[in-house]
């Protein structure tokens, strides 16, 4: 008996899927809240949350249809039945009983920008007016959180961005967006400076409570967004407070750059002419005899960024090796580290991690590698850090050089950071107290 109720909710289960597939999935966002959700000029919706709803439902295979309105007017569509989900909404729990939440798209900092120059000891001690969007996310929950804040409404981003733009406004309060998976340092608009984060939090899809068919073709499709895919699209908004560059200063502008990179681009196809046989023969057979002589202190070999070769699948796990091993070097002296080559020195080749990575070839394999470092140790690492692709043996081999990072290098964040060095040829974790001794040592003159 059990078994045939069981068998009767599956079939239901995939029924309930296939029906709401059937029909376009009508989404509520907001119609002004810029890098969001807004209208361009021909009133179509656009934005981050709409760009990742659209690669849902491509993941999900269903067709979306986007009304837009205000985030009151959302949230009442969807408790309505008029739209079967809000793109977009901060978790509140106690607010909304009618819509349940489901897993985050992308994470915000509710940020408070003062002109520089304007320096209160404390929020309650701002005595001027502060710029804020009307109808954002976290329009509401400032107004109850901060009762003595004197708040400047804006009924649009481009009010509030003009009068930042001029420096005309002593402070404003702006949601910034980073990936949930990967923190970024926010991008300071000109004349204006970090004050305090007021709110952090996740935005997520709101759904109406019950609707349990919608829920299970989110998660269904959710789930097939990789977090490179959602970083791709963070990418296309950022900075978008910058003052634009005057259209009669594009041209010339253009011109010079293009006029710079041809004369960059022939010397240095110049140079690579007269030294490429002799320097990248030398640098193989280099790299040959430092792979016969094996890992030391200044050299690792990896067998895969992420391919478990025992498992004979992908396997995230590994992806937090490689990172370990870069900050041990970084936090050391420097050093190689091969990938694509087993401990005894077995030539095994990328191909398979390749194949585990949506962009198959080594321009992706470089993506996702640069992602992890960008995650978990930070963008400013890169610049120790130099990656490059070679062919060995008919197979690719990823060659990362590391010089010794200008400042201390943690894995992770918060109270889950760690901190590694290089000894005896492989990645050590310190302790609190030996870190604080390591890193006095080691960095003395700086």
């Amino acid at each position: 008996m059990q078994r045939t109720i069981l068998i009767l909710l599956l079939i239901y289960l995939v029924f309930s899927v296939q029906a709401m597939s059937a029909k376009a999935i009508r989404i509520a966002t907001q119609k002004d809240y810029y890098p969001y959700s807004s209208l361009d000029s021909l009133g179509n919706p656009k934005g981050l949350l709409i760009d990742w709803w659209k690669l849902w439902a491509d993941k999900a295979e269903v067709e979306v249809e986007f009304i837009t309105g205000s985030t009151n007017e959302c949230i009442e569509w969807v408790e309505k039945g008029k739209a079967d989900v809000v793109a977009g909404l901060y978790f509140e729990e106690n607010k909304n009983n009618n819509i349940k939440y489901s897993e985050s798209i992308i994470s915000l900092n509710t940020t408070l920008f003062l002109r520089r120059g304007y320096r209160p000891k404390s929020v309650h001690e701002i005595d001027k007016p502060i710029g804020i969007i009307r109808n954002e996310l976290s329009h509401q929950n400032i107004e109850n959180k901060y009762l003595g804040l004197n708040l400047e409404y804006f009924n649009t981003f481009e009010e509030l961005r003009d009068r930042v733009r001029e420096k005309e406004i002593a402070g404003f309060i702006y949601d910034f967006p980073y990936p949930v998976m990967d923190y970024r340092e926010v991008t300071n608009p000109p004349g204006y400076y970090q004050f305090m984060v007021i709110i952090s939090d996740k935005i997520r899809p709101g759904i109406k409570k019950g609707n349990t068919k919608m829920l299970n073709l989110l998660l269904e499709g959710s789930a097939k967004i990789t977090n490179e895919e959602a970083l791709d699209i963070l990418d296309e908004y950022d900075d978008f407070f910058k003052k634009p560059i005057p259209y009669e200063w594009i041209i010339p502008i253009l011109i010079f750059i293009i006029v710079a990179i041809t004369i960059g681009y022939l010397r240095l196809f110049r140079k690579q002419r007269n030294q490429l046989r002799s320097h990248e023969l030398t640098n193989i057979d280099e790299l040959k005899e430092i792979i016969i002589k094996g890992e030391n202190d200044h050299v690792e070999f990896k067998s895969s960024l992420r391919w478990d070769y025992k498992q004979s699948q992908p396997n995230k796990a590994l992806e937090n090796v490689i990172i370990k091993t870069i900050s041990a070097f970084l936090n050391s002296n420097g050093g190689m580290l091969l990938i694509g080559i087993d401990d005894e020195g077995n030539f095994l080749g990328l191909e398979n991690d390749y194949n585990s990575i949506s962009k198959k070839n080594q321009d992706g394999f470089i993506l996702a590698l640069t992602n992890l470092i960008n995650q978990h140790i930070g963008k400013n690492a890169h610049k120790f850090i130099d990656i490059n692709i070679l062919a060995i043996n008919n197979m690719d081999l990823c060659v990362i050089n590391m010089s010794k990072s200008d400042v201390p290098i943690y894995v992770g964040k918060n109270d889950q950071q760690a901190f590694y060095i290089r000894a005896s040829a492989s990645s050590q974790p310190l302790s609190m107290s030996e870190m604080v001794s390591y890193i006095k040592s080691h960095w003395k003159n700086q």
